[in-house]
């Protein structure tokens, strides 16, 4: 077997790991420009280069910046891909295109059935997370620090993993400018705003979950298990529910994680010697429960 080529977040697969994905996909052509995924996308294919470039980016204040470019053996696609959230970053075509389209249905068989395949993908998906944490934010949201309202929207977008930009209206130069060019009034705060300039004032929790993609329908009338609460309790009993070949149903109200994704630092957790902060808990027991 030949090594990866490239890092854990960036791998280069092999030809016979490139094979054993084309099973589970279509090929496809696409031209230069061509936009694969665009920032907002929901229930996004997982893609693998054969030929040519691809670029990834993200829009930041009318610009493009560029994030990375994949060449062939290159995997496109992070967490979203496989929770079905929206896409932080655009996907487009720097040249000429050969890939391989695989739906997130069978993206999951993978995970499931290659443990190989499903190692590489998994730990690329949450380091590329991790670093889009650490950009400019997907969302704008204007409020002020004395509004529970504004509290409880950054709290939720913070603790599901999504990065945004706060802009207090009693701080931050240019907000009275911005709101005049929204129509908003000083009434209707907090408004969050998407890159693709969606404004939404007064957003519920509701509303938030479901722009974001992650208030779901349920699929089914019945399942075996059905545990409320995502905290590490809970997701641990999904865990282990879901290895015995339970279907499992995991509710919660504000995010995964529970508390313990408040913890800048947690180093009582058995298994991390060093540390881990709660937020990567949080989407790593995430990730493991989706597998």
């Amino acid at each position: 077997m030949e090594d990866i080529v490239g890092s854990k977040t960036h791998p280069k697969l092999n030809q016979e790991q490139i094979s054993a994905i084309k099973k589970f996909g279509e090929c496809m052509s696409i031209v230069a420009r061509e936009v694969l995924i665009r920032e907002g996308d929901r229930q996004n294919n997982f893609y693998i280069v054969m030929e040519g470039e691809v670029e990834i980016l993200q829009h930041q204040d009318g610009n493009e910046v560029p994030v990375i470019t994949h060449g062939p053996g290159g995997i496109i696609g992070e967490i979203s891909t496989l929770t079905g959230e929206v896409a932080l970053v655009e996907v487009r075509a720097k040249t000429d295109v050969r890939l391989i389209a695989v739906p997130p249905e069978n993206l999951h068989r993978i995970i499931v059935e290659n443990s190989e395949l499903s190692d590489i993908i998994l730990q690329s998906f949450i380091l590329r997370r991790s670093a889009l944490l650490k950009s400019e934010g997907y969302f704008k949201v204007v409020g002020t620090t004395y509004s529970q309202e504004t509290f409880q929207v950054r709290e939720f977008l913070q603790r599901n993993g999504y990065p945004h930009t706060f802009l207090d209206i009693d701080r931050d130069e240019g907000v009275a400018k911005l709101l005049l060019e929204l129509n908003v009034e000083p009434d209707e705060l907090p408004i969050v705003i998407t890159r693709d300039n969606q404004t939404y004032k007064r957003p519920s929790l509701q509303d938030m979950a479901r722009c974001l993609g992650l208030r779901n329908p349920i699929e089914t009338d019945t399942c075996d298990v059905i545990i409320i609460g995502a905290g590490p309790a809970g997701l641990a009993a999904a865990v282990y529910a879901a290895s015995e070949g339970l279907s499992v149903l995991v509710i919660d109200s504000i995010a995964p994680g529970g508390q313990a994704s408040r913890s800048s630092k947690i180093e009582n957790y058995l298994g991390f010697p060093t540390g881990i902060s709660g937020e990567n808990l949080a989407r790593n027991a995430l990730i493991q429960a989706h597998k």
